[in-house]
């Protein structure tokens, strides 16, 4: 045998020796880890290291050749001793045999990472392995989602009370729709001509903004102005007039059946104003202005309208296409204004509207008439021409006091 053989030898029988006699210099530490909400031990996927309680620094053990490894649990090499009376083997880490603070952090892919404490102090002479109580993981590990978008549903009506409240956001409407289309789509209501309003066949005897009348009895006015992505919701409900509060009870021959127009809390101060024109054959023109200025304690509203159209019908209300107008040259022209202020603290209010309508009615009729007789046929021809003139003047105005106490 040669000298160089010989020193392998030697070198690899002493490193064989010290990885056994390194072997019995660590302490076995045995436990089962369980999931908390399956109640399931937990073996595959898990991990276990041992760090300094001091430090945080991962403890370094011999390995299986002498060199420096760390301290964690290796499902490859674990424990293969007697199982507990779980029936399931426990999972095990190794750490130097002598005295020492350290903590074992358990870890598994759906859970927190447990810290457990392990402290050794005193170690049997024959003690190789030492069991610890069962660790449970509760904490669930946070996942981060990949992006998505949630669609809530709004609900589109509510009884609050004895009052039906409509949720404007939740119908859907063309761009630039007004208040008509909107309230054409709440379910139970129906227009009907002259903008008159029922919900579930009960007729509507007064259409509000915000808790305030306008142009009382001409409900087109607001439904074909009034732009509907303004409006918050809309009440209906039966409103209590001025004789009720002054009696402190409600009184049922002084209500109304009324429905409120309630504006977001954006729009409870700004203008509104619309321009309409037009022009066709035979010399026929239109138009019309809409104008208001409006805060949460005033309001100022400003109409006009000129027409010689014959006709003040609009497509698409009724299914009905007849003449809402005796045939004839009609031009008509049309002035409003309607205004309500009140007080700050809500002691008294004044509020009114004026509309003045002048109607030139033309009618021109001509009738050409033969008569047959034996003497020889006649020939007429007869022509009427009918001028008219209508002006209509109206007005209401009130002013209320709330007296102290």
């Amino acid at each position: 045998m040669t000298t160089k053989r010989l020193a392998a030898i030697v070198i690899a029988c002493c490193a064989t020796i010290f990885a056994a006699s390194a072997q019995q210099q660590m302490l076995t530490i045995l436990m089962h880890v369980k999931e908390g909400f399956g109640n399931t031990y937990l073996d595959k996927g898990l991990t276990m290291t041992v760090t300094d309680a001091a430090t945080g620094d991962t403890i370094m053990i011999p390995g299986a050749d002498g060199k420096p490894v760390p301290a964690v649990f290796d499902a490859s090499q674990r424990y293969v001793g007697q199982h507990w009376s779980t029936g399931v083997y426990p999972v095990d880490v190794k750490v130097p045999r002598a005295k020492g603070r350290y903590i074992i952090l358990v870890s598994y892919p759906e859970y927190e990472t447990e810290e457990v404490p392990l402290v050794i102090e005193h170690i049997g002479s024959r003690e190789n392995e030492r069991k610890l109580p069962d660790v449970t993981l509760y904490k669930a590990r946070s996942r981060k989602l990949d992006e998505m978008t949630v669609t809530a549903s709004k609900v589109k009506f509510y009884h609050k009370g004895d009052t039906l409240v409509y949720n404007a956001d939740a119908f859907s409407l063309a761009h630039g729709s007004m208040l008509d289309a909107l309230v054409e789509q709440l379910p139970g209501v129906e227009i009907r001509e002259g903008g008159q309003i029922y919900v579930n066949g009960k007729y509507v005897e007064s259409l509000m903004l915000n808790g305030k009348d306008f142009f009382r009895g001409d409900n087109q006015l607001m439904l074909n102005n009034l732009g509907a992505y303004i409006v918050k919701d809309i009440a209906v409900y039966d409103k209590y007039g001025e004789t009720s509060r002054l009696a402190g009870r409600q009184l049922e021959n002084d209500k109304q059946y009324v429905m409120d127009v309630r504006l977001k809390k954006e729009y409870a101060k700004g203008y509104i104003l619309n321009l309409e024109a037009g022009g066709g054959t035979s010399s026929r023109y239109m138009g019309r202005m809409f104008g208001m200025w409006f805060t949460n304690r005033s309001r100022l509203t400003l109409i006009g309208a000129v027409n010689n159209v014959n006709d003040s019908r609009q497509p698409g209300k009724t299914s009905s296409w007849t003449m809402t107008r005796n045939p004839g040259d009609f031009r008509t022209k049309t002035g409003g204004l309607d205004y309500m202020v009140s007080a700050e603290d809500g002691k008294w209010e004044t509020s009114g509207n004026t509309t003045i309508e002048h109607t030139r009615a033309l009618n021109t009729s001509t009738t050409d008439r033969t008569n047959f007789l034996s003497g020889g046929d006649t020939y007429e021809r007869i022509m009427s021409r009918q001028l008219g003139h209508d002006l209509k003047i109206s007005t209401s105005n009130g002013f209320s006091l709330k007296p102290e106490g």
